[in-house]
């Protein structure tokens, strides 16, 4: 694993807690820190594109459900983040949920909250909202869920698996040369045989 993407990882700007929403759609979340903490778009990118390597198609094409954590972030960042993920993940997103704080909700205005959710826009909603999408035990800890998730635990695993891969590629590739040089000298060369 290159070192950018391990701190990239290591930086948790996008990760797989495991959860599914209520349409068995695999949870992405990306939690947004407050303007005061180091955030960078490049750590947020190479989390994702990595992410989005390491799944199978078939979860691909379930779709991703994204988890947006704005409680601790401005709404301005929220929606740079929100454009930037959308456009990232493209066509295997099939939903955004960005999770505001019970303050953002107190300040607006009751026709704001009540309006129907159009096709491909985000669903704006307080950390307790969020059990009408996903069941508890699918939410990791930090969204009210019952989720365990370590994420130090998933990197040195996922590190293992990393350094696995490449090993197997290696043993791959030795024994299609080692196949191709055997096929090479019994095609040029008769058998000889066995003195006893």
């Amino acid at each position: 694993m290159e070192a950018d993407v391990l701190n990239a990882l290591q930086s948790q700007s996008a990760y797989l807690p495991g959860g599914r929403d209520r349409d068995e759609r695999l949870l992405m979340l990306i939690p947004v820190p407050n303007e005061l903490q180091p955030w960078t778009k490049q750590n947020l990118d190479l989390s994702i594109k990595f992410l989005l390597s390491i799944l199978s198609n078939d979860s691909l094409s379930g779709g991703l459900v994204v988890v947006i954590d704005g409680q601790k972030c401005s709404w301005r960042m929220a929606r740079l983040v929100i454009r930037h993920v959308t456009a990232l993940i493209g066509e295997s997103l099939s939903n955004v949920i960005v999770v505001r704080p019970d303050a953002f909700w107190d300040k607006q205005h009751v026709e704001n909250c009540a309006k129907t959710q159009k096709k491909g826009e985000p669903i704006t909603i307080p950390k307790s909202r969020l059990f009408k999408h996903f069941e508890l035990s699918e939410l990791p800890e930090e969204l009210g869920g019952t989720l365990a998730y370590n994420h130090e635990q998933w990197l040195c695993n996922r590190i293992r698996i990393e350094e696995f891969k490449k090993c197997f590629d290696k043993a791959i590739n030795d024994l299609e040369n080692l196949h191709v040089i055997c096929s090479t000298i019994s095609l040029s060369e008769p058998m000889k045989p066995i003195k006893r």
